[in-house]
């Protein structure tokens, strides 16, 4: 084989050596300065590394390193979020739905002997009486020639609203076929007054019109409020004068109709009492009368508004003066006869024909309803004294039905 045999030989074993392993050597015993084979030579027992290292002339192993182990990591729990604790909201106690009762009329009083006793109801009864009639009722109203002055520009845009309204409630009974208004502002006086002498000239309708415009719109005496009815006794035609101002045009009763409508029903009694004159029933029956007849129609359909005008209305006779029944009585006159010269006097006041004279209509209306109480007006126009007439309708005397309408009234005082 030779010298270079052998030499080849020697690489063989020296690769061969080189080659082995360090995994091989794990298996051994491994203590500190023990042999090893090969500088930084490493190897693992009981968890230490070893590395051969040369000391002097030897390579041994050295003490080794423990192998640190290290501890897993603990993944993190979530720290959970704290459930915020809730403050107890109070639950508001629910505010119990009222319990809304219908309402119930008062008792309607049916005649004079429970009228007193059933006062409360008198108000109310009146006005249903006198819906009734309207709603049932169709108007037959007939030509209304409206004039109207320069400067004037009348309060209430709609007057024939409150016309029609009349109309229906005077069904069955009378009403004239044409009428005059005329509309005339606080400048056009002069020129109201030619209208109203020219309607009754020759006296025609029944006494001297001088200065009738002056006493409607006496500025600034009082404010330009008033109207007036007059009928031409020749032709039959009746005339409505209405005074129209900026005054009026704040004034509940000039805007709402209420005074067309009393002014109207001034015309529907003067054709019922046309052929004996006005003065053959009370006065305070003629404009109380009206003056109920004014809030019953155009608040026909309301009775809270009109209950608010009949207290406006009747505020001094309800509310506040309150005369007793004496008073009262002796007021709507249980000796009458005919004539109006005691509520033309400085007896009464001027405004007394109106409320007292509405509350006394009021108790008519409520016992016997719309119709007998145009029949006091028909029948008393027909020849008989109202006297008669009364009695005949509600089969009481009126000097014994008179003192239980001034008890009525009474009795609704607060």
């Amino acid at each position: 084989m030779g010298i270079k045999g052998k030499i080849f030989k020697g690489l063989l074993i020296a690769l061969s050596l080189a080659l082995i392993p360090v995994a091989a050597t794990s298996a051994q015993k491994i203590t500190p300065g023990s042999a090893c084979k090969t500088v930084n030579q490493k190897t693992t027992y009981l968890n230490k590394t070893y590395t051969c290292i040369k000391s002097g002339k030897k390579l041994v192993w050295n003490k080794g390193v423990a192998i640190a182990t290290p501890s897993p990591t603990p993944t993190p729990s979530a720290t959970p979020t704290p459930t915020p604790t809730l403050s107890a909201t109070p639950t508001p106690t629910p505010t119990p739905t009222p319990t809304v009762k219908p309402w119930t009329p008062p008792t309607a009083p049916t005649s004079f002997s429970d009228v007193v006793a059933q006062a409360d109801g008198i108000a109310y009864w009146a006005w249903k009486k006198a819906a009734q009639k309207i709603e049932s009722s169709t108007s037959k109203l007939g030509v209304m020639e409206i004039v109207i002055s320069p400067n004037g520009v009348p309060d209430n845009p709609t007057p024939l609203v409150a016309l029609n309204l009349v109309s229906r409630f005077s069904a069955n009974y009378e009403e004239p076929k044409k009428v005059v208004i005329v509309y005339a502002g606080e400048k056009d006086i002069e020129w109201g007054q030619k209208q109203i002498d020219e309607f009754c000239a020759g006296r025609v309708c029944g006494y001297d019109v001088a200065g009738e415009a002056k006493k409607a719109c006496n500025v600034p005496v009082t404010p330009c409020w008033g109207g007036l009815a007059l009928r031409n006794q020749r032709t039959n035609i009746p005339m409505i004068y209405q005074t129209a101002s900026d005054w009026g045009k704040t004034d509940p009763g000039h805007i709402s109709g209420t005074l067309e409508a009393h002014e109207y029903f001034h015309t529907v009694q003067g054709g019922l009492l046309a052929d004996v004159g006005w003065d053959h029933v009370p006065r305070w029956l003629v404009e109380g009368g009206a003056t109920w007849v004014q809030r019953a129609t155009v608040y026909y359909s309301d009775f809270d508004k009109y209950a608010i005008e009949r207290r406006r209305d009747n505020e001094t006779i309800l509310f506040r003066e309150k005369p007793n029944a004496a008073w009262i009585e002796k007021f709507l006159d249980p000796d009458y006869t005919t004539g109006w010269d005691k509520w033309n006097g400085s007896e009464y006041h001027q405004w007394a024909i109106y409320d007292v004279g509405s509350l006394a209509t009021e108790v008519l209306v409520a016992i016997g309803g719309p119709d007998k109480f145009f029949d006091l007006y028909k029948i008393t126009g027909s020849g008989k004294s109202f006297t008669q007439a009364f009695e005949s309708i509600y089969g009481i005397s009126w000097r014994d039905g008179v003192k239980i309408i001034a008890n009525a009234i009474v009795a609704q005082q607060k």
